[in-house]
């Protein structure tokens, strides 16, 4: 019984995972329908551990997909299970991407600013290079957007300047983008 209840995590993890490929190369709504599924499966089980990670994933795949309210039910679940669990390995990036689910629904700047400097505090305190240059990537263009251009390269630049390898990665990409525009 006990091996039949692991072979079950397993897959669904497993489901989890897939559905997040899926989303990523735009089967949004079948992907997303499975990491939704394969995540209320998990929890019913009762099980705890990468749960926060896979709600993760499962906003920010909301995020991309523009589905905002589905994003924030699975940023709070994530919140909650990982305080509960002390899980916080995730906590930078559950502020980030509320955050950015947050400022598509249309939030005033300053409370979306108050959640990317919670997740930019988070990270530094973590030592999560990638984590922080992601903060300040999502700081920096919502300062672009509100004629804060020269703060927004100033955000970012540090960041964007701190990592000699890797330099072909999206979060690095975009980060050299967004500073070319600025």
């Amino acid at each position: 019984m006990a091996l039949d209840a692991e072979r079950f995590m397993g897959t669904e993890c497993g489901l989890i995972l897939r559905g997040w490929a899926m989303a990523q190369q735009g089967d949004g709504k079948e992907g997303l329908a499975l990491m939704r599924e394969s995540a209320t499966e998990r929890l019913a089980m009762g099980v705890c551990w990468y749960q926060p990670r896979y709600l993760r994933m499962l906003a920010e795949s909301y995020l991309q997909h523009g589905s905002a309210d589905e994003g924030l039910v699975a940023i709070a679940e994530a919140k909650e299970l990982a305080a509960r669990a002390e899980e916080h390995i995730w906590e930078a990036e559950l502020n980030r991407i509320e955050g950015e689910l947050r400022r598509i629904q249309g939030l005033p700047a300053p409370q979306i600013e108050a959640l990317f400097m919670a997740a930019l505090e988070i990270a530094r305190d973590q030592n999560a290079k990638s984590f922080e240059l992601r903060a300040a990537l999502s700081l920096a263009k919502l300062w672009r957007d509100l004629g804060r251009r020269a703060e927004a390269r100033e955000v970012l630049a540090p960041f964007y300047g701190w990592f000699t390898e890797g330099l072909d990665t999206p979060d690095l990409v975009a980060a050299e983008v967004l500073l070319k525009d600025l």
